[in-house]
């Protein structure tokens, strides 16, 4: 459970940091108006609804802590090439980019939550809930200004890139872990 809240807060770091930087990274360095930006940000949250169903059926059927970590390494990759390629002004490419990187990080909350009931009998879901998502939520007080601090070092493409990918990677390693440890 300890492993699985760590994992949590590190993703959630990352997430909360998406949410607050990108679309300044979709105004001021992708060059889109506010409401192509807008668009693309909603994308982004639309498809990673979908993603959220999806593998959280996919993790129902098959290992979840396995599913869980290659999900997080697929965001990890798309994350990166989010923030490092431009789309020259493109918004179809730039909204297709979105959709896609939502599709696979925004499933992270919902299968370490899952994963984290795993380890619980029934009658303690409502708790363990509660204790792993609450303990993630603190990452929402130092994300933001941790990123941002990257920000005015490195630039918003490239701390954004730094810190989220790094989040989804740590997210990724922990759960892929975890599946080797619940094989044994």
């Amino acid at each position: 459970i300890a492993l699985i809240t760590i994992a949590l807060t590190i993703a959630n770091a990352g997430f909360v940091s998406f949410t607050a930087w990108t679309p300044k990274f979709l105004i001021e360095t992708e060059k889109l108006d506010i409401v192509d930006a807008g668009l693309a940000f909603g994308a982004y949250s639309f498809f990673g609804g979908l993603g959220t169903i999806i593998f959280g059926m996919l993790s129902d059927k098959f290992n979840r802590c396995k599913i869980t970590g290659l999900v997080s390494s697929i965001a990890t990759i798309l994350t990166i090439f989010y923030y490092l390629t431009s789309t020259c002004n493109n918004l179809f490419l730039r909204v297709t980019f979105s959709a896609v990187l939502g599709l696979f990080s925004h499933a992270y909350w919902s299968l370490s939550t899952a994963a984290a009931q795993d380890f619980v009998e029934t009658s303690f879901f409502g708790s363990i809930t509660g204790f792993v998502q609450n303990i993630a939520v603190i990452s929402a007080v130092f994300s933001p200004p941790v990123s941002g601090s990257l920000i005015s070092y490195l630039g918003l493409r490239y701390a954004l890139t730094f810190f989220i990918a790094s989040s989804y990677f740590i997210h990724s390693i922990i759960f892929m872990f975890l599946s080797l440890k619940s094989r044994s």
